[in-house]
């Protein structure tokens, strides 16, 4: 057994003991603990108090439910999909019908990532493609501005990827510019500058994308927002779909920093392997691996959609 193992056993032992010992109710102790943990961004230990309130409350029926929707949620989070899947089984089939729809959804959503395979980005290959039809690039661009959802990961990777063939790679000091208006409480202004750059200079941009749809919100723009969010799902969709993004073996493939940033946003800051192509100054190609740490549990952004982008993928 591992001593960071070991140590986790004896400090579970000790609360129990502890809680019997002030008469309190051991589950609800290893909830708390579970809770404080929560706060402190602690969330494999958080994982391994609720394991333990679960086992010891196994037999008390709904009562119990809760703390297993609380690991699936959890586990989901850190991608352990088979135990999620395990715990989910159990909420849907309480008796709360609440649950009952939320543990379905969600079934779904982890039985379509769990049969998942990553997207191979060929950069070659798409540079192929692009020389050969540059008309079908036009085409794919205009239906992405729509927000057409039937694009699927290889034509949002022609966009994306081949959007430096094309002369559009995103800058990081675009981004940077707008937030810089934002700061100057020059909101009006952004906004109108954001949309020509989201519009014509970078379109494919994570980073950019996501604050201007964080914008679109604030400005009540709910038909612009709607066309930002499904671009956003799909480009978020189709770079995570190039890798897990958690290891450096296979991380997710990304044409600029900023793109890096607006995933850590959308991803609630969690660490997150990128590898970032360019070119350097006596032109030859090269590429970093970055990783980013953050504190802060993986949001399941548009999951359902992604989830659902995901099975297409597979058919």
């Amino acid at each position: 057994m591992k001593l960071k193992s070991l140590l986790a056993s004896v400090c579970l032992v000790a609360a129990l003991c502890n809680a019997y010992a002030q008469g309190e109710d051991p589950v609800k102790a290893y909830c708390d603990s579970a809770s404080t943990c929560l706060q402190n961004f602690q969330f494999n230990e958080a994982i391994g108090y609720f394991e333990v309130a679960y086992e010891l409350d196994e037999d008390n029926g709904n009562n119990n439910i809760a703390v297993a929707a609380n690991l699936a949620i959890l586990l989901f989070e850190q991608c352990r999909y088979d135990e999620a899947l395990k715990y989910l089984q159990l909420v849907a089939l309480s008796e709360d019908v609440d649950q009952q729809g939320w543990a379905a959804s969600m079934q779904d959503n982890v039985r379509s990532i769990q049969g998942f395979v990553p997207y191979q980005v060929d950069m070659d290959a798409i540079e192929e493609r692009l020389k050969a039809d540059e008309g079908e690039y036009s085409e794919l661009k205009s239906r992405f501005l729509a927000g057409d959802f039937s694009l699927n990961f290889e034509d949002v990777a022609l966009l994306y990827y081949g959007s430096a063939c094309m002369g559009l790679r995103t800058d990081d000091s675009d981004v940077a510019s707008i937030n810089e208006l934002i700061e100057q409480g020059m909101t009006a202004e952004a906004y109108s500058a954001g949309i020509r750059m989201v519009e014509n200079n970078c379109p494919f941009s994570i980073s950019l994308t996501y604050n201007m749809y964080k914008q679109a919100l604030m400005e009540e723009d709910e038909n612009y927002a709607e066309t930002l969010r499904k671009r956003l799902t799909m480009l978020y969709g189709t770079l995570t779909a190039t890798g897990v993004g958690f290891t450096a073996d296979v991380p997710t493939w990304v044409m600029a920093i900023s793109d890096v940033d607006g995933l850590l946003d959308i991803m609630g800051n969690t660490g997150i392997y990128a590898r970032i192509p360019y070119v350097s100054e006596d032109d030859n190609e090269m590429e970093r691996v970055l990783f980013y740490a953050g504190e802060g549990p993986k949001q399941r952004f548009f999951c359902e959609e992604l989830a659902y982008r995901y099975q297409n993928s597979n058919e």
